[in-house]
């Protein structure tokens, strides 16, 4: 593990120090890899594999002959597990106007830069299949506080891949200059983010009210929320004013959709047993 770690430390430091990312990387085993999105591509892809194999294989290579495996195997997967987290985290936000990571791919052949279809998206959906296998799998010992923020941590980052995948998409389609810093400023951009986040709000709203999952539905309102805040401070304070008005006419007939179709589900109060009461013949 320790071994591991001082592997991976180099990678960690060029995804938070970037000012230095050269100086990081050539002491990491990923300099030596081809250009593009690949060097990263390659830590997430071992630690998936790795992941896999001790889900997968738990007993080989050293079936019963090592006590402490079990124990071991544990906590390596908890920790490539947070890895992974981290690998996901610097992919889709510490590196998002990195253009190697979408822009600057050719596979496969002319879709490379599409979203979903090239490698970073493709790693990226294994390891959120992975990692959710293993949230929900009993046989991995987890504690139920462990399993319950694993849940929102990985929810949080679907959210931090969709603004990705959008801000990509809009520099492959749009043409729009997303490692400039005017980027986030355009109308074209903070339309296409308020309207995503509304249906998103709103089939979360939809999928909360089906399932009877409360904190689901709070939390799909508080996206809204923002939205709300967003169109005021944001989208309305610009010079385009008919991408600013689409963006609201837009937004506000979602919100009255999910007003609508999706209440929000009863509080579950627990039943207390009625004492029952015994009349005067009772003995």
């Amino acid at each position: 593990m320790w071994l591991i770690a001082l592997l991976l430390q180099p990678q960690l430091l060029a995804w938070f120090w970037p000012d230095n990312a050269a100086g990081y990387r050539s002491f990491a085993l990923a300099d030596f890899s081809s250009q593009g999105a690949w060097p990263d591509l390659a830590w997430g892809f071992a630690a998936l594999l790795v992941l896999a194999w001790m889900r997968f294989a738990p007993h080989w290579p050293f079936g019963q002959k090592w006590a402490y495996w079990p124990v071991f195997r544990g906590w390596a997967a908890v920790g490539l597990m947070a890895f992974l987290m981290l690998w996901l985290l610097g992919m889709h936000f510490l590196g998002i106007e990195n253009k190697d990571y979408g822009l600057n791919w050719a596979w496969p052949l002319t879709w490379g830069a599409w979203p979903l279809f090239n490698g970073v998206d493709g790693l990226t959906g294994l390891i959120f299949a992975l990692l959710l296998f293993l949230l929900r799998d009993e046989t991995l010992a987890l504690a139920p506080a462990t399993r319950r923020y694993g849940f929102w941590v990985l929810g949080l980052l679907a959210f931090i891949w969709l603004n990705a995948m959008l801000a990509r998409g809009l520099a492959v389609f749009a043409g729009l200059p997303l490692g400039d810093s005017s980027f986030w400023g355009l109308a074209t951009v903070q339309t296409t983010y308020s309207i995503a986040w509304s249906i998103l709000g709103l089939g979360l709203i939809v999928l909360a009210s089906r399932l009877a999952r409360r904190w689901l539905w709070l939390a799909a309102a508080l996206l809204l929320g923002v939205v709300v805040l967003k169109l005021f401070f944001v989208d309305l304070s610009g010079s385009d004013t008919i991408a600013r008005i689409v963006s609201f006419m837009g937004v506000g007939v979602l919100l009255l959709l999910a007003g609508y179709v999706a209440p929000i589900p009863a509080k579950l109060i627990p039943s207390k047993p009625i004492p029952s009461k015994k009349g005067a013949n009772s003995p």
